[in-house]
């Protein structure tokens, strides 16, 4: 996980800069840029660091969540079709152990009878 926190900040620290997350609050035009500035320097880039992570640790995890109950529909559609052909494979040992003892039986039968 150390090594996800580690990415997420080098995403929003370097990929996805601060003015583009403030926008929305500040706007774009040059008379707010000192405003702009002046959130950086109270410690909004670190909160927004932090919500950023936090938003994405949720992201990752409801990606884990589908990709773990994927993973079980798998599970189990591949454990009933084994317990398919497990089933399908006594019914037919079953059937073929039936058939080699009426041919032992009527082997044994046969040599009875000649005697």
């Amino acid at each position: 996980m150390i090594k996800t926190r580690a990415s997420l900040e080098f995403f929003v620290n370097r990929i996805l800069p601060l003015h583009s997350l403030l926008s929305s609050y500040f706007g774009e035009n040059n008379s707010d840029w000192r405003m702009r500035k002046s959130a950086e320097g109270f410690g909004i880039r670190e909160h927004t660091t932090q919500i950023a992570i936090s938003f994405c640790d949720k992201v990752v995890a409801f990606l884990l969540c589908k990709l773990a109950a994927s993973l079980i529909r798998q599970e189990s559609m591949f454990i009933k079709s084994l317990q398919q052909v497990i089933a399908n494979d006594e019914v037919t040992m079953r059937r073929t152990c039936s058939k080699l003892v009426m041919q032992v039986h009527c082997k044994l039968v046969e040599k009875m009878a000649s005697r």
